[in-house]
């Protein structure tokens, strides 16, 4: 079993990869209006590996675990937000032109149906008791707090696409502190859990001051994209190797 799961690493493995030779594709256009054309069909199309890596971990080592299925169907919510966030025609339509409310809804459930997972596998109980639980989440919702009053929040922007993201970032703040506090009591498979848990954190951060907010460099779909792919790839496996 420990073979296989070593085996399955190359599957999120050669997605970064891929993205990575992908991403220099386009290191000639400068614009990101100009790169999304280019690069959409591609990165839904990565999100799409992860969901299904996630299914199959589940279905090779989680089928008789309580809940274990919150965890792939996180991820099939991710891909539902990145179809949003992606800005598809049809995405754009359903929303009356703001997809990105959308992509923050399927991945306020995404945060939701994680820290879930989570919590199935370690009580919030037991991270209460380890001490860890309680500062972390005060910590990391100050953080997300002050980013998104400096860096993200933009008036101008639709007021509920900012009540949303605010959300979001509680919802993140919940997360990303199980994960961590987790990853401190219990160690193991549970640090790559903490770490992809953070680095998810960095890549909405950094959606939140160019998507979200309305700037709009070159690295807009890029460097996010990178940090995400690697959140899910640790997530996911962190969690199978907690399983075994």
């Amino acid at each position: 079993m420990s073979s296989m799961i070593a085996m399955l690493a190359f599957v999120p493995v050669m997605v970064v990869f891929a993205f990575s030779v992908q991403w220099e594709s386009v290191s000639s256009i400068h614009s990101s209006a100009e790169r999304l054309p280019e690069c959409r069909m591609a990165y839904v199309g990565y999100s799409f590996l992860m969901t299904v890596f996630a299914w199959l971990l589940y279905f090779m080592y989680a089928t008789r675990i309580p809940l274990g299925f919150l965890l792939p169907l996180g991820a099939s919510f991710a891909l539902a937000g990145d179809f949003y966030y992606l800005q598809f025609e049809i995405a754009r339509h359903t929303m009356r032109s703001e997809s990105l409310l959308g992509g923050i809804i399927f991945f306020i459930l995404t945060q939701i149906a994680y820290a879930a997972a989570f919590l199935a596998r370690v009580p919030l109980g037991t991270l209460i008791r380890s001490g860890a639980f309680v500062p972390a989440f005060a910590f990391f919702v100050a953080v997300f707090a002050a980013l998104f009053a400096f860096r993200v929040w933009n008036a101008a922007r639709p007021r509920r696409l900012m009540v949303a993201s605010a959300v979001y970032s509680l919802a993140l703040a919940f997360m990303v502190s199980v994960a961590v506090s987790a990853a401190i009591a219990v160690g193991g498979p549970w640090r790559l859990i903490g770490l992809g848990a953070v680095s998810f954190a960095v890549s909405d951060y950094l959606q939140g001051e160019t998507t979200v907010h309305g700037r709009h460099p070159a690295y807009e779909f890029q460097v996010p994209w990178l940090a995400y792919l690697i959140a899910q790839a640790l997530i996911l496996y962190g969690f199978a190797l907690s399983l075994l």
